[in-house]
C-alpha cells in the first residue's frame, strides 16, 4: 500500500479523514455532543494545517484513505493520532501507516495513547508489536480513560524456561537489582530455589521470559510451589509488567489465585496491581541488612572449628544437619526424601562462604551458607540453622559472623537476609525493605 510525507495540500483530506474516523471509532466513547465538536472536517482541517506550518508534527498519508501524526519528544516519539475511512478498517492500511512511521521514527522508543474502551484499537496495537505499560490518564474528551502504549525498537520474544536459561535468569536478577528494589527476589534465592528439594521441578517449566536476543528482560518465576511467584522487568522493559503479571495469573496460581511480593513504597507497581485486580494482603516478607564495613570478632568454644561444606562430598553430614536443624528430627520420611534428592545443586555456591560450625566429635551442628558474587556489592544469607541441642551458645551467630567476614574480604559492601528474626537484629542487621503481598482470587 503506499504511504507518503503528507504535505501542506493535503491537510483538507487529512482533515475529513480524522472527522469521519473519529465519528466512527469513537461514538459509543464520547458524547454527541463532543463528536459534534470534534468530528468537524473544517475545523479538523484547519487545526492540522497550522500544526503542519508550525513544524511541530509528521504526517503520512495513506492511499488518500488515512493519516498518521507523530511527534518528536527528547529521546522518544508520541504518535498523536492514527485514523482511516472505516471502509479501510481490516485492508492492512493501519498496519502500512504504522510500519512506516516506525522505520522514520527509527531506533527510539514510540508510545502512543488509547480509549481504555477502544477495544478494537487495542487489538490493533498489540498485534503491531505495542504494549500496554499499566499507565492511564483521564482524556480531555467527557473524561474518557486513557491507556498508554509503547513500542519498543528491540525485538521481544517469549519462551518458556529450559534448564539452558538458568544463567540468564541469575544474570536479570542480578542486573535488576542495582538499586535493590526487588532485593527479596535476588539472583542467591533464585539459585536457593531452584536447587531446593521441595521446589517443584515440574513447575520450573511453566517460568515465563522474556527475552531480548538471548537476555532476559522480564519475568514471571514461580516460587518452589504455584501460587506465588515474582513478576518483573528490567527499567528499560517495564512496559512488559502487564504483559507478564498476566502470564503469571494464568500460568503460576493455584487454586487460590496469585500472590506477588511489592515493595511497600513502590506506588507504580501497586497501582499496577491495583488496576489488573490485585488486592493487599496481610503477610509481608521483611528485608534486614547489615553493612559490611570492618572485620567481626567471632570465637567458638575450644576443640571447636569452622568447616567449608563440599558437595557433594559432605551431603550426608550436610542433609542431616539440616534435617535437625530445621526441626523435622524424627521424621524419618523426610529425611529419606533429602536423601533421595538427585537435582541440580546451586551452581555458585562456593564452599569459602559455606560454613558449618564443628564439635569436637566432627558433628556438623551450625550451619550458614552465604551468596556473593563479584558483579553486586552485596551478600545474601540463606540458610542458618543449628541443631535443638546446640542452640543457645551462640554457634549460629559464630558461624553466620564468620561468612559475612569472607564475604567482605571478596567485596560485599552489605549482607541481606529475608527475616524478621530477632536473631539477625542482634548482629546489627537493621531494617531495609518491607515487601507485602498482592492476591488476585479466581
Amino acid at each position: 500500500m503506499k504511504v507518503r510525507n503528507a504535505d501542506i495540500g493535503d491537510m483538507p483530506r487529512l482533515g475529513h479523514i480524522m472527522a469521519v474516523s473519529f465519528r466512527s471509532a469513537f461514538s459509543h466513547i464520547v458524547t454527541r455532543e463532543t463528536l459534534e465538536a470534534c468530528a468537524n472536517e473544517k475545523r479538523c482541517a484547519a487545526l492540522l494545517e497550522r500544526i503542519f506550518r508550525e513544524g511541530k508534527m509528521h504526517f503520512l498519508i495513506g492511499e488518500d484513505s488515512g493519516m498518521l501524526a507523530w511527534q518528536d519528544r527528547e529521546e522518544s516519539a508520541e504518535i498523536v493520532a492514527i485514523h482511516s475511512l472505516p471502509e479501510s478498517w481490516g485492508t492492512g492500511l493501519g498496519h502500512a501507516m504504522l510500519t512506516e512511521a516506525l522505520r522514520q521514527i527509527g531506533e527510539r522508543n514510540v508510545f502512543l495513547w488509547a480509549f481504555k474502551e477502544n477495544a478494537r484499537a487495542r487489538r490493533f496495537y498489540e498485534k503491531n508489536g505495542f504494549r500496554w505499560d499499566g499507565a492511564e490518564r483521564v482524556s480531555e474528551f467527557d473524561g474518557a480513560l486513557e491507556v498508554r502504549y509503547v513500542h519498543h525498537p528491540d525485538q521481544v520474544s517469549f519462551s518458556k524456561f529450559t534448564a539452558d536459561d538458568y544463567q540468564a535468569v541469575c544474570d536479570f536478577l542480578i542486573a535488576l537489582n542495582g538499586e535493590k528494589r526487588h532485593i527479596n527476589w535476588n539472583w542467591a534465592r533464585w539459585e536457593w530455589m531452584y536447587a531446593h528439594p521441595y521446589t517443584n521441578r515440574d513447575h520450573l517449566n511453566s517460568i515465563g521470559l522474556w527475552k531480548v536476543n538471548d537476555t532476559v528482560a522480564g519475568a514471571a518465576i514461580c516460587d518452589m510451589y504455584f501460587g506465588e511467584a515474582f513478576c518483573g522487568a528490567l527499567e528499560a522493559y517495564e512496559y512488559l509488567l502487564p504483559e507478564i503479571l498476566a502470564y503469571g495469573y494464568r500460568d503460576l496460581k493455584d487454586e487460590t489465585g496469585l500472590g506477588i511480593t511489592v515493595r511497600e513504597e513502590d506506588e507504580k507497581t501497586i497501582s499496577l496491581l491495583t488496576t489488573l485486580g490485585y488486592q493487599p494482603g496481610e503477610q509481608t516478607e521483611q528485608m534486614l541488612c547489615r553493612v559490611l564495613d570492618s572485620e567481626i570478632r567471632t570465637e567458638l568454644p575450644k576443640g571447636w572449628c569452622i568447616r567449608e561444606i563440599s558437595l557433594p562430598e559432605d551431603a550426608l553430614a550436610y542433609q542431616i544437619m539440616i534435617w535437625k536443624g530445621f526441626d523435622h528430627e524424627g521424621d524419618q520420611e523426610e529425611l529419606e526424601n533429602m536423601l533421595r534428592y538427585d537435582g541440580p545443586l546451586p551452581v555458585h555456591r562456593t564452599p569459602y562462604l559455606c560454613l558449618a560450625a564443628v564439635n569436637e566429635a566432627g558433628e556438623f551442628v551450625a550451619h550458614c551458607t552465604c551468596w556473593y558474587d563479584g558483579r553486586t556489592d552485596y551478600a545474601y544469607v540463606e540458610p542458618v540453622c543449628t541443631i535443638p541441642a546446640y542452640r543457645g551458645r551462640g554457634l549460629g551467630r559464630t558461624v553466620v559472623l564468620e561468612a559475612l567476614n569472607r564475604c567482605r574480604k571478596l567485596g560485599a559492601k552489605e549482607a541481606y537476609v529475608l527475616s524478621n528474626q530477632e536473631f539477625y537484629r542482634k548482629m546489627d542487621f537493621q531494617p531495609h525493605s518491607r515487601y507485602r503481598f498482592f492476591w488476585k482470587r479466581p
